[in-house]
């Protein structure tokens, strides 16, 4: 949360020349049921659910794809498998602080809850990331479309 795959994610489908999916989107139009909302009328286990099931619709389309798949989607074997086996995996990282400074915000329920629970998820799931990540990059350090020009780079390498 707060990375940047919503932004940094459709330059990189661009460089590639190929569609942007974003998990969270997919989910509020199939539901019709904004992310907020679906946390606060059913709770996270139905929000997470809702998740798994997309991204395993979008592991069967097949061909080439970016997807932004939300923070949380690694805390799911099943969807760390699912990941692992149907995607290069790129963890866009930055220091918990500046990632807390950008998901401030309603429409971030899990950003809601105070610094304190931010930096409990963060710390849970970095070794979740590290695990999972094919490439990892610190955005941080990096300007959005600096970022989608090292993650284009490192695409075609992998595909060359």
């Amino acid at each position: 949360m707060g990375a940047g795959k919503s932004t940094v994610g459709p330059l990189v489908a661009a460089r590639a020349g190929c569609p942007f999916l974003d998990l969270d989107q997919l989910i509020v139009e199939r539901w019709q049921e904004g992310i907020s909302k679906t946390f606060q009328a059913h709770g996270e286990a139905v929000f997470r659910e809702r998740e798994a099931q997309v991204l395993h619709e979008v592991a069967l389309m097949g061909g080439r794809r970016v997807v932004a798949a939300g923070g949380g989607v690694p805390l799911r074997s099943d969807n760390r498998t699912r990941l692992h086996e149907n995607f290069w995996v790129v963890w866009l990282d930055g220091p918990t602080e500046i990632l807390y400074a950008r998901a401030e915000g309603p429409e971030r329920p899990l950003a809601g809850d105070g610094w304190a629970a931010f930096r409990g998820r963060a710390e849970e799931r970095r070794p979740l990331y590290a695990d999972l990540a094919d490439l990892r990059v610190d955005v941080a350090e990096v300007r959005p479309d600096w970022a989608a020009a090292l993650i284009g780079d490192w695409w075609l390498e992998q595909e060359g």
